[in-house]
């Protein structure tokens, strides 16, 4: 039964109208017309993370599935690509990781995630009544039902293995609500993510078995490969070799890069490196592998959305050292929805890290301090309060001054957000002895200001005075501009209310001269600078290689 087509549109002029209706109607006619076109530096962009997901174990079984999907489901393939449906290998993801996707217009519409076990999701339109028949379905669930202005029921039908997502192509029900669905899309409009279509993993997508010889090799336009049944490893550099690139890179600075080529090297050699040993270290390569991954983990610790985009890929890693890393990506990931204003998940991520340690482990105060803060953040005051008692129980066995900073920081910023200013008091004379006795200049500054703007509240006037003022010959050029101004601000304040009104002008007259705005504004003094000085307190991590 064809289908009224809508008003005209752009993708009209890819696929005639009278095709369209055809398309959907005859589930076994293809459209297969079309020359493609190549653009070198689009290839050139996305080939790292092409190479990365044909050197995994899982890949015969993602192109195999994709190209059945592209076949059956995309409209007119060859000539909308890119402009109406595009594919990408890797794209950045903070949930399990996603191997690949297919969009077209405005949407995805086909999703191969892998966390435990190899995942196919795909987008389309049902009628309501053939949705009951696909609920029990083994090895299939259905999610996500929206009504559609057409009749149709939006569902997300997810195949665990490739065998289940192969068998949904032989259901003719299926594959027509998926161009129904799909064809409805391009007739939005073009698509949304064209700049990341992966035309490596497009050539693979679109392959024929039955097409004619493809034109000479060095026409990539036209490239046809075959789907390997698994990775081609024999030209691919030892991971030796490889590692080594991987150091040089660090050393120079290029993180980027770093990251690139450890992925590449891991994916395709990851068994071998968990066997071999590095003859002249006399270490495993896979300990080599994780090594490097924590420096590149330290380096980006400031640069939230690369390390969102890392938590999947370090799941590379299987080491007991690659573990480590994984689990401190969870945890900036968690402070990243945490900053952006969505602690539930940040919660989420800390929770899973803290999964995998055992109660004594030496990272669980840190740990404890983030989620706190997530509670905190998220209004829950009695759970945050809750997590940071055990965490300065850990704190006072562990010894470490800088762990020690951090919970009394946060439980500082937990007691500011319950309105008690003398509590918060407490905990950050606490910490500012501690900072004094160890020499940390720096955490003194940040302790300080905030510990002034505690005392003004409860009255002491003459002790908020000296900690302004003592903060004040600390600050120098680096220091955050809110944080000067919040001082002067607060000195301001004090003389007025002593009724040193010269002192008070001149500090005035200072602070005008600035643009930024001061902390805490009109409200509480923000404690994440704080917090990140007690943890760069810390001596830092050694990333030299375990002794044999």
């Amino acid at each position: 039964m064809s289908e009224p087509l809508q008003l005209p549109c752009d993708f009209d002029g890819v696929m005639s109208p009278a095709q369209q209706v055809r398309w959907v109607a005859e589930v076994d006619w293809r459209d297969r017309d079309g020359l493609r076109v190549d653009d070198p530096d689009l290839r050139g962009r996305h080939a790292p993370r092409a190479e990365q997901l044909r050197a995994m174990v899982v890949w015969a079984d993602v192109a195999a599935v994709l190209q059945r999907y592209v076949r059956a489901a995309i409209p007119a393939p060859r000539r909308s690509e890119r402009a109406f449906w595009a594919c990408a290998c890797l794209p950045d993801s903070d949930e399990a990781m996603v191997l690949a996707r297919v969009d077209v217009g405005p949407a995805d519409v086909c999703t191969v995630t892998a966390d435990d076990e190899l995942t196919f999701s795909f987008r389309l339109g049902l009628d309501p009544l053939d949705l009951p028949r696909f609920a029990t379905r083994a090895g299939l669930s259905v999610a996500d039902l929206r009504s559609r202005p057409a009749g149709d029921i939006e569902v997300v039908l997810s195949a665990v293995g490739a065998a289940a997502a192969l068998g949904l192509f032989d259901d003719e029900v299926i594959v027509r609500g998926m161009r129904r669905f799909n064809l409805d899309l391009a007739r939005r409009g073009p698509c949304d993510t064209a700049d990341w279509h992966s035309l490596a993993l497009a050539d693979v997508l679109l392959a024929e078995s039955d097409a004619p010889a493809a034109p000479s090799p060095d026409d990539a336009a036209y490239r046809e490969p075959s789907i390997p049944g698994s990775p081609d490893t024999s030209d691919a550099p030892r991971i030796d070799d490889a590692l080594a690139e991987v150091d040089r890179l660090l050393a120079d600075g290029h993180y980027d890069e770093a990251r690139e080529a450890l992925t590449v090297a891991l994916a395709r050699r990851g068994a071998q490196a968990v066997n071999d040993v590095d003859p002249a270290e006399g270490t495993s390569l896979h300990d080599r592998a994780a090594y490097a991954l924590r420096e590149i983990a330290d380096a980006i610790a400031d640069d939230d959305p690369a390390v969102l985009a890392w938590v999947p890929r370090a799941k590379l890693l299987r080491a007991e050292s690659a573990g480590a890393v994984l689990n401190d990506l969870l945890v900036l990931a968690g402070r990243f929805h945490r900053r952006g204003g969505r602690p539930a998940r940040g919660i989420e991520f800390v929770a899973r890290a803290l999964g995998h340690f055992e109660e004594r482990h030496a990272s669980i105060t840190l740990l404890l301090v983030e989620l706190a803060r997530c509670y905190t953040a998220l209004g829950d005051l009695d759970a945050a309060q809750t997590h940071l008692g055990v965490a300065l129980r850990h704190a006072s066995v562990e010894g470490a001054h800088s762990t020690r900073l951090a919970v009394r920081g946060a439980l500082a910023e937990r007691h500011l957000r319950a309105g008690d200013p003398a509590a918060a008091r407490e905990d950050l004379l606490s910490a500012l002895g501690l900072a004094r006795e160890h020499h940390h200049l720096a955490v003194c500054l940040h302790l300080l200001a905030p510990l002034a703007w505690c005392e003004e509240r409860l009255g002491f006037t003459d002790e908020a005075v000296s900690r302004y003022a003592e903060a004040l010959a600390l600050l120098d050029g680096p220091s955050p501009p809110g944080l000067l101004r919040g001082v002067l601000a607060g000195l301001v304040r004090c003389h007025d209310r002593r009724g040193d009104t010269p002192t008070a002008d001149a500090y005035l007259r200072r602070a005008e001269l600035m643009t930024e705005r001061a902390w805490p504004d009109e409200g509480l003094w923000p404690c994440e600078s704080l917090l990140d000085a007690c943890l760069v307190a810390r001596t830092p991590p050694s990333h030299d290689l375990p002794s044999e």
